[in-house]
């Protein structure tokens, strides 16, 4: 099975995924980042202060197969101040 890698940016830097996760496909991997994307936002600022967060998919190959983020909604409105960006 394919190893896929999770790179963060929290808005001031990259922190690289050096271990990686095995995925049945790139789209699968992709999916299990917007999956995971609001745990992470809540455990690292359960505030609610989260800057945007992105995460770069990459393959093997080291190319990257996709990238997903996250926003703090600005209204607050509906989801409890996350939104998908």
């Amino acid at each position: 099975m394919p190893r896929f890698f999770f790179d963060t940016f929290d808005g001031q830097e990259w922190i690289r995924d050096n271990d990686g996760v095995e995925c049945g496909s790139g789209e699968i991997a992709v999916q299990e980042a917007q999956d995971t994307l609001p745990d992470i936002v809540r455990e690292e600022w359960p505030d609610g202060r989260a800057p945007t967060i992105w995460v770069r998919i990459r393959d093997e190959a080291n190319q990257v197969v996709g990238v997903v983020s996250l926003s703090m909604n600005a209204n607050g409105s509906g989801n409890g101040g996350y939104g998908r960006a």
